[in-house]
């Protein structure tokens, strides 16, 4: 259903009319363009030879993909687009994934510096504690700009996803994690909680998160 999104305040206005003279639904039409298709590319380069943690062997440019489609079903903005295809392209690639954000602006660098976990180790070589760095990573998500806040709800929507369906096909998927269930819950908690802002903001994207939360802590 076509979606039109207040930038200032982030609430949405529905329709489903479909109707070309509708200014809702007449100019939510498919979006593409020589920009994003550079953004394309650029993402399937910097994740080169990358792959998902799950499932094994699935290339991990699709994940970004995957986070693209879900912040597309609810906007057209151009720079938030392409910061959804590149949203790990610093965390997982930092000196090209630097480089290749940079190429595209000030606005894209912004968003996905907002989505960017912190580092493992703080300026004196200390290791930061995984719990901890989640936390870091969902305060700095509480007071985000909006494209920001859609595409770590997309990016989370998609990993918890990912795990629902390998534990229906049988993968303990605790397993895969290199921390308990109880702390992988917690820290998703966190962030819905700082992505809401005390439930000043709402969005369809936030929305699924929650949802999908909640049937993930079903499996604990």
């Amino acid at each position: 259903m076509p979606v039109k999104i207040c930038k200032e305040c982030g609430n949405e206005v529905w329709c489903d009319c479909y109707s070309e003279n509708c200014n809702i639904c007449g100019p939510y039409k498919p979006y593409y363009n020589v920009r994003l298709h550079q953004a394309f590319e650029a993402a399937s380069l910097v994740h080169k030879g990358q792959e998902r943690k799950n499932p094994v062997g699935v290339p991990f440019v699709s994940h970004c993909f995957a986070v693209y489609d879900l912040v597309h079903q609810y906007t057209n903005d151009e720079d938030t687009l392409i910061a959804a295809l590149l949203h790990d392209a610093i965390e997982d690639n930092e000196e090209i994934g630097m480089q290749v954000v940079l190429s595209f602006g000030d606005d894209v660098l912004e968003y996905v510096q907002y989505v960017t976990e912190p580092p493992k180790y703080d300026d004196d070589g200390n290791k930061i504690k995984w719990r901890q760095r989640k936390s870091m990573y969902a305060k700095k998500l509480k007071y985000a700009p909006l494209g920001a806040k859609m595409i770590s709800a997309a990016d989370k929507i998609h990993n918890i996803n990912s795990l629902l369906i390998a534990h229906r096909a049988g993968v303990n998927v605790w397993k895969m994690m290199t921390t308990n269930a109880e702390d992988q819950i917690s820290r998703y908690q966190e962030l819905v909680e700082a992505l809401s802002n005390d439930w000043s903001w709402s969005h369809p994207l936030l929305k699924q998160l929650k949802s999908d939360l909640d049937f993930l802590s079903q499996l604990v």
